[in-house]
This record gives C-alpha cells, sequence and structure tokens, in this order.
C-alpha cells in the first residue's frame, strides 16, 4: 500500500514537472515576442530644434512650455501630453511616455 502511495505520488511530480517545463516555455516565448515588439515599436526621436509645437496638441512651444520626447514613440509633445509615466518594454523602469502611447502599453498590459 505505502509502495503504490510513493509510486503515485512520483508519478504526480513527473506531470507536475512536464508541466512547469512547457509553462515556462511558453512564458520565454511570449518574453521574446514582447521584446521584439516593444524594439521594433521604439520609434527614432523627431528633431527638436526642427519641432516648433506640441505632436499632439499643437500648441507652440514657449519659455513655459517646453519640449520633452515620448520614451515609446520618440515624438516632440508639450508637459501636459506627457506627463505619463509607464514602464516601456524591456525596461521595468517608468519613463515619460506622451498620451498615445500609455493608452497602448495599458491595452497590452491588459491583454497580456
Amino acid at each position: 500500500m505505502l509502495q503504490r502511495r510513493v509510486t503515485e505520488q512520483e508519478m504526480a511530480l513527473v506531470e507536475l514537472g512536464n508541466s512547469y517545463s512547457a509553462a515556462a516555455m511558453k512564458v520565454h516565448a511570449i518574453e521574446d515576442k514582447e521584446k521584439k515588439l516593444a524594439e521594433s515599436q521604439q520609434g527614432q526621436w523627431m528633431d527638436a530644434s526642427a519641432t516648433h509645437s506640441c505632436k499632439a496638441c499643437a500648441k507652440d512651444f514657449t519659455v513655459t512650455r517646453r519640449k520633452h520626447h515620448c520614451r515609446r514613440c520618440g515624438g516632440v509633445f508639450c508637459g501636459e501630453c506627457t506627463d505619463n509615466q509607464m514602464p516601456v518594454p524591456p525596461s521595468t523602469k517608468p519613463v515619460r511616455v506622451c498620451d498615445t502611447c500609455q493608452t497602448d502599453l495599458l491595452k497590452a498590459m491588459t491583454r497580456a
């Protein structure tokens, strides 16, 4: 009787190990896809010196309305349109992002 329980528990452990391995492989595949997607979505930084108004609200930049780059798309925005702090994959550190990128990142987080 005891030998049978030991055998059943060993089989259960093997099954759990196989399930864990399969899940770990799926997690690594998802992480790789997210990293590639994040790298492809990282935009080139716009030339701030050639930009005179916010890409989102079109307000002109002034001494008090300063230029800020979105760390995800690279666009130049005013402070009001980039007052969001979000982690941009593959980093986990929150950085300045525009309203559009914040919305996209939040959608991506809810789908994951």
